[in-house]
């Protein structure tokens, strides 16, 4: 698989370059066909690298036809979705709803000349989905795919003439998966969406809903931050694809720290893109 290009919509990081908003085709080269990995609340970027880094191992050993992947350039999400400080952490979901779809609205001014878009979010990660898919031009949407995992988005959110209806931000092929047993989904989810937005009801991440919105729901039995590492999720990305997933086979692979990560930790200047914003988001 190509290598991962990690797109940093946090504040700028020295010693790093920043990639120009009129530059950002250049980089993904126009016509491309990208995956974009978009991690969830309250997720620093060392844990969202380490779930990335997960699903594409995954990706890669269950790919029946691995010269598909290679027409794909993979997207690593960092969004400000998490605070240095725990407390500030646990109390800021509200507010980070805002900030997930700000940058939703931030990167899909970026993809529009690609030839496909596939996206793949996780929690709250999934509202960043749906509002990037609300914010492309119409044709832009007709070659984007999605796959949300543990969606936090009420499913009122997504019901007809709503903010995230079929109309509004739907694509060819949207896949959810969700759980039943998902305890923090269930506990914490609408406590934070009450002071968030109005309109609140179970998330889409529990119960599949709502019916009839999504191309295929299916119930995975998951805990909340379980799915990167799932095989369950990389399959459905494979099957999003068109590529049919392989039974893992049971060659060793690198450990998490070798020289061979699909995603490289930033160490140099072009391991990093930055997009610009003319709005501070965090």
């Amino acid at each position: 698989m190509k290598p991962v290009i990690t797109v940093d919509l946090c504040s700028s990081i020295s010693g790093e370059s920043v990639v120009r908003k009129e530059n950002i085709i250049w980089t993904l080269g126009e016509g491309s066909r990208v995956i974009v990995l978009v991690h969830g609340f309250a997720t620093n970027r060392e844990k969202a690298l380490e779930g990335y880094d997960h699903f594409l191992r995954n990706i890669s050993k269950q790919s029946s036809h691995r010269a598909t992947l290679r027409d794909y350039k993979f997207i690593a999400i960092i969004w400000p979705g998490y605070d240095h400080n725990k407390f500030i952490n646990i109390a800021s979901f509200a507010s980070r709803v805002a900030d997930a779809e700000r940058a939703g609205d931030i990167l899909a001014e970026h993809l529009s000349q690609c030839k496909e878009v596939v996206f793949v979010g996780h929690s709250l990660g999934c509202r960043f989905v749906l509002q990037a898919l609300a914010s492309m031009d119409p044709p832009a949407r007709k070659i984007s795919k999605s796959l949300m995992l543990a969606a936090a988005v009420p499913e009122a959110h997504c019901e007809d003439r709503s903010v995230y209806s079929s109309s509004r931000s739907g694509g060819p092929d949207q896949v959810v998966l969700y759980s039943k047993k998902d305890r923090v989904l269930q506990l914490l989810f609408n406590p934070g969406m009450r002071f968030a937005r109005p309109g609140n009801s179970k998330a889409v991440g529990r119960t599949g809903g709502p019916e009839g919105r999504w191309s295929r729901a299916s119930d995975t039995k998951l805990g909340h931050g379980k799915y990167w590492k799932s095989e369950v999720s990389s399959a459905a990305l494979l099957q999003i694809m068109g590529i049919r997933p392989i039974e893992a086979d049971r060659e060793r692979l690198p450990s998490a720290n070798s020289e061979t990560d699909l995603i490289r930790r930033p160490k140099s200047r072009q391991d990093v893109v930055h997009l610009p914003t003319e709005r501070h988001i965090g």
